[in-house]
């Protein structure tokens, strides 16, 4: 089942042509990293690529709900989203 949700994100990301894809979860940033070429790292959390001709700037978070309490970000004032989440996202608009 995995590799068909595999398959089937990246045919949706290749029909949708995103220039900003915000990814929260382990397999979505995994699957992403093996679409993407020429990418540049800015930071664990930040990078641009290119999906087939269309440069994509790449947010890959924790999930909201992930079980360290230092990677969490399901409440406003939680650590991970107003130290990581928060100004990756303004670094990752900056850069369209």
């Amino acid at each position: 089942m995995l590799d068909n949700c595999r398959e089937h994100f990246l045919l949706t990301l290749m029909i949708l042509e995103p220039t900003l894809l915000i990814l929260q979860g382990d397999k979505a940033a995994k699957w992403t990293k093996t679409f993407l070429t020429d990418v540049h790292t800015f930071s664990p959390y930040l990078s641009e690529g290119y999906l087939g001709e269309v440069r994509t700037v790449v947010c890959a978070f924790y999930h909201p709900s992930a079980q360290r309490p230092d990677q969490r970000w399901d409440h406003p004032k939680a650590p991970y989203l107003t130290e990581v989440v928060e100004p990756t996202l303004r670094e990752a608009v900056r850069l369209i």
